[in-house]
């Protein structure tokens, strides 16, 4: 609720801060026309301004279709196109702290390094969590007259307004790990179906289970477009196990430390479990920790969602059921061969899936779910 409030507030002067830039940017611009949309009639975007009402950034106006198409691997497959011209490429990024960002961070420096160096060069920016301080940076991005930005948006609503200034401005915006509603303004969006993510650990947790039990649940944050997705696909798969109660959910924002509490809470209070799903690897962990701390250890299921490296070790060692892998490598590698490719002119895909993949003890020695690389490098 706290995020929620917080993001109404940012949307107030989100608009004004993005505004403020793109004015900067493109003075000597005419303008051009509000895109084409199912509801264009009261959005009005031009080089120097962007007008789009509350109602409509409440509402998820252009809330895009479920990802289902253009299937990728774990990393960029085929050859990379190269650049015909040097080309600098904004890259906003919403958090770059925690395993995963740390990953996607890494193998995008790698890709640009090993095939584009000294052809492409990154402006990254760190919006540290805090969706004015992305805004702001996005406009900064407008300002340097990038090629193309690649936005790793904090919020689906709140950061709107920044892909559609990207458009105002004449520059070409790839989302990616999280969408925005400016579905139509973009040009193109790399990420994963989050949806496919809780629904596949659940299944493998109801089957762990024999289709029945006691299980707690620790959620992302409130509000999150991510925890919403994976809520909805773990709730659709438990409509078929009418004996798995879920007799606790815990907001825990990702946080290992607040999920590890949760559970601790939980089995103090006499509670009986057979099974933990946590919508992320941390929280998972979390529980994994507060279980190995009572008489429960190796009596309770936990499956996570994500692939970080603690994860695999405790699928390993027999200690966690599964997790649904998320490609870092695959979102940030894709991310950019597909910048290219647009900037060289070429065509692209609106929509680059790069799945989701359950790891448990049959796979979890493949090498390419392994990513301790990209956590060395300082």
């Amino acid at each position: 609720m706290e995020r929620n409030l917080k993001g109404a507030l940012v949307m107030a002067v989100a608009v004004l801060c993005i505004v403020s830039f793109v004015a900067c940017a493109n003075t000597n611009t005419s303008g051009t026309a509000a895109p084409e949309s199912p509801d264009s009639s009261s959005i009005t975007s031009s080089a120097n301004s962007i007008s789009i009402s509350m109602e409509q950034m409440s509402s998820d106006f252009l809330f895009p279709a479920p990802l289902s198409q253009d299937q990728v691997g774990g990393q960029f497959s085929g050859t990379p196109p190269k650049a015909k011209k040097h080309y600098t490429i904004g890259v906003s990024w919403y958090w770059m702290s925690g395993e995963f960002m740390t990953e996607c961070h890494y193998y995008m420096d790698r890709f640009v390094t090993q095939n584009y160096a000294g052809d492409v060069t990154l402006v990254e920016m760190d919006g540290k969590g805090d969706p004015a301080v992305q805004l702001s940076q996005v406009g900064e991005l407008i300002s340097q007259k990038v090629d193309m930005v690649l936005l790793d948006p904090f919020s689906r609503v709140q950061m709107t307004p920044a892909t559609l200034a990207c458009k105002a401005a004449g520059i070409p915006c790839i989302e990616f790990n999280a969408e925005t509603n400016a579905t139509y303004d973009r040009v193109s969006y790399v990420g994963s179906d989050n949806y496919v993510s809780g629904a596949q650990v659940t299944k493998a947790m109801a089957t762990a289970l024999g289709g029945k039990g006691n299980i707690a649940v620790l959620l992302g944050p409130t509000g999150d477009d991510v925890q919403a997705a994976r809520s909805s696909g773990m709730n659709d798969v438990l409509k078929n196990y009418p004996e798995i109660n879920i007799v606790a959910q815990y907001t825990d924002n990702w946080d290992r430390a607040s999920g590890m509490a949760s559970i601790e809470n939980l089995l103090a209070a006499g509670q009986e479990l057979q099974g933990i799903i946590g919508q992320d690897d941390e929280m998972a962990m979390g529980a994994l920790q507060a279980i190995g701390e009572t008489p429960n250890i190796g009596k309770i299921e936990v499956v996570g969602i994500g692939g970080i490296t603690d994860a695999l070790k405790a699928i390993k060692d027999g200690s966690m059921l599964c997790t649904s892998y998320q490609s870092a490598r695959g979102q940030a590698e894709t991310s950019i061969a597909e910048a290219v490719q647009y900037l060289n002119g070429g065509t692209i895909l609106s929509l680059y899936n790069i799945p989701f993949v359950v790891v448990d003890k049959n796979n979890v020695a493949d090498p390419q779910f392994d990513n301790t690389e990209a956590l060395l490098v300082k």
